[in-house]
């Protein structure tokens, strides 16, 4: 009689399939990774896979110390070596609300010079709160080494004075994010082959642009695919320069978000053209900065101006968002809802499913205004009857979120 064979580790594609299904059950994957080395590696895996070396301000008080917790993880490299590898992403940020005084160039660089040699499967780097220049030479010997790895494709930088040469090392470079706080200085000389960027984020750094338009520049937009320009607003004078880089990927560009209208004094005939974009599956448009700047932007033309170039993309658009602010003192404006409406009521499109309408009002008392409702109905009929509208209340910041969805729009 043959007696059965015992398993004695389960398949891969099974282990996978458990870790996934846990995925943040910190607690149950621990027990889980003591009665199995496939469930111990698969843990750790998942578990290094983003290390943050920041203040979070969900999960950190205002006693939170970056040095000690850098410390921390440099003694657990020491220790184990082999969880280096499995660290994909790390965020690097020196800023705290209760340490001001703290930044990058100030934590400490033998930790530091511990710790990057190690992280060689790094492909997502983000650093933020300094100044690179301030950096210790072999603190910034480091970096390079990962800036030049063949695996780092993202980066991030939020609040860091850098210089336009400081992009030089990066040779596998694809996705770049940057704040507004980001200084940018200029290239000082032209470089042989230009790294293409896939994606690029720009929270309201103008700096940038004008870096990924100089031919000098040690990057390019062309070839992007995405291209995301958050923040408030940008001012007026500024829209030949975001078109001039928005034409540099005219043909390649598929996910576009911009804020809108534009801030400043000039004519409204001042209109963002962005009929040239050949290839966009996916707009995003913000057409009040904040509650705060809404008064003076409340009757702008500009926005329903934009609206009326979506028929240009209609043979290959996909999905639209679109973000208004009611500012507490006033209603919405519904011209711009309306604009929105006709478009899709006049429009044959060939491919486009999924339409968002995203409202946010500042409440006092009242947890649902139907007032919102009632315009959305009135303005929208089109897109009323094709969606459902989803509400959401915050409490911490007191502003009630009208979401109107039409996941599969055909009209």
């Amino acid at each position: 009689m043959n007696t059965p064979r015992r398993m004695t580790s389960l398949p891969p594609e099974l282990v996978a399939i458990i870790i996934d299904y846990l995925d943040g059950d910190t607690e149950t994957l621990a027990a889980c990774s003591t009665f199995s080395r496939d469930f111990l590696h698969a843990h750790q895996r998942q578990l290094f896979h983003t290390v943050y070396l920041a203040y979070r301000s969900e999960k950190d008080t205002l006693s939170f110390d970056l040095h000690a917790k850098i410390w921390e993880f440099a003694d657990l490299l020491r220790e184990s070596p082999r969880l280096a590898k499995y660290v994909k992403k790390l965020y690097l940020n020196a800023y705290s609300p209760s340490k001001a005084h703290v930044k990058l160039e100030t934590l400490d660089k033998d930790t530091l010079l511990l710790i990057l040699p190690m992280l060689s499967e790094l492909q997502e780097l983000s650093l933020g709160h300094g100044d690179w220049q301030l950096v210790s030479s072999p603190l910034q010997v480091a970096f390079t080494t990962i800036f030049k790895s063949k695996v780092l494709r993202s980066l991030h930088l939020e609040k860091m004075d850098v210089p336009a040469s400081f992009f030089d090392e990066f040779h596998c470079l694809k996705e770049l994010a940057v704040s507004r706080y980001t200084a940018i200085g200029r290239h000082p000389h032209a470089r042989d082959g230009r790294i293409k960027l896939e994606s690029l984020t720009s929270f309201n750094n103008m700096d940038m642009l004008e870096l990924l338009l100089d031919s000098q520049s040690p990057l390019s937009i062309k070839g992007a695919r995405v291209f995301h320009w958050r923040g408030r607003d940008f001012d007026v004078k500024h829209i030949p320069t975001v078109e001039d880089a928005l034409y540099d990927c005219c043909a390649s560009l598929e996910e576009l978000t911009l804020p809108y209208p534009v801030s400043g004094g000039l004519p409204p005939d001042e209109i963002l053209d962005i009929s040239f974009l050949t290839a966009l599956k996916s707009i995003k448009l913000t057409s009040r900065g904040t509650f705060s700047n809404c008064r003076r932007q409340q009757d702008d033309p500009r926005f329903p101006s934009l609206i009326a170039q979506l028929p240009e993309f209609a043979s290959h658009l996909e999905k639209i968002v679109l973000i208004l602010y009611i500012p507490p003192w006033g209603r919405l404006i519904p011209p711009d809802l309306t604009a929105v409406d006709q478009v899709l009521l006049t429009t044959n499109w060939a491919r486009l499913r999924h339409i968002e309408i995203i409202i946010h009002e500042p409440l006092s008392e009242d947890d649902m205004d139907a007032d919102v409702v009632n315009i959305l109905y009135n303005a929208m009929p089109v897109l009323w009857a094709h969606s459902t509208l989803q509400t959401n209340f915050c409490c911490r910041s007191r502003v009630h979120t009208y979401s109107l969805i039409c996941s599969n729009y055909c009209y």
